[in-house]
């Protein structure tokens, strides 16, 4: 006789930035009491399946030649095998930073988590945005949202914010990061905000010397090497970033 197993269901934590979500799912991954899981940034982790589905695609595409796509049998589907194969590494995927901004996430979401979850893959995610706004006002949006029906479904949706105040200053939570690094909103901010947006010359150098004078701050306040020759980060795609001075404790 067959046996049927609950898989319990996953999470969704949403609230604004700097809330303690990612903290809280760091703590969570370390003491999961399994040895098949994996957390990763949301954006990493989608643009390795897409190289999956590529690669599989490519490899069918070579045995069987492009009639083999023209069969719908859901077995022949390369969303679905990779989402298998994943199923088979993994039975708990935490995945940080939840936010779809690109069709071609968008439109395979609902297929590959779908298949994750008929597998019994708990899956726990952080995001700045609740399910209902993930994807807002994106091109064919009504494809994405069987998504977001699988995903509360599959998941506990969690509001994280601070409602201390809330009614009071209209603040919905507070960012315990910039709170630590002097960076905070009140009056006591002497090192503006973390982002610089410039449209002039003016406000571009005025920027530098923002940020500037937060690099000396972290600098002082954690006192280790400086690099100050440029170091070259290697990123996805081949591409890379010239970063033209680091500090690090």
């Amino acid at each position: 006789p067959s046996i049927s197993i609950q898989v319990p269901r996953g999470f969704y934590i949403h609230g604004p930035v700097g809330t303690g979500k990612s903290m809280m799912m760091n703590v969570f991954y370390e003491h999961a009491p399994t040895h098949k899981k994996r957390r990763l940034h949301f954006h990493s982790f989608l643009q390795e399946i897409h190289q999956r589905i590529h690669i599989l695609n490519k490899q069918l595409l070579n045995e069987h030649g492009r009639s083999f796509h023209v069969d719908t049998d859901k077995s022949r589907n390369p969303i679905l095998c990779i989402a298998q194969q994943v199923a088979d590494e993994v039975t708990l995927l935490c995945i940080d930073e939840f936010q779809v901004t690109d069709i071609a996430d968008a439109m395979i979401l609902a297929q590959f988590f779908g298949e994750l979850w008929r597998q019994g893959v708990i899956v726990a995610a952080t995001s700045n945005r609740p399910p209902g706004a993930l994807y807002e006002g994106g091109l064919n949006r009504d494809y994405f949202l069987p998504f977001i029906d699988l995903l509360k479904k599959y998941c506990v949706v969690y509001h994280l914010a601070d409602e201390t105040n809330a009614e009071d200053t209209g603040n919905t939570g507070i960012d315990y990061r910039r709170v630590r690094s002097g960076a905070n909103t009140d009056e006591h901010n002497n090192h503006g905000d973390y982002f610089h947006l410039t449209t002039t010359n003016q406000n571009e150098e005025q920027a530098s010397q923002e940020l500037d004078r937060l690099f000396l701050h972290y600098q002082e306040s954690h006192p280790t090497e400086t690099n100050e020759q440029p170091m070259h980060l290697q990123v996805n795609f081949k591409r890379t970033i010239a970063v033209h001075r680091s500090h690090s404790n």
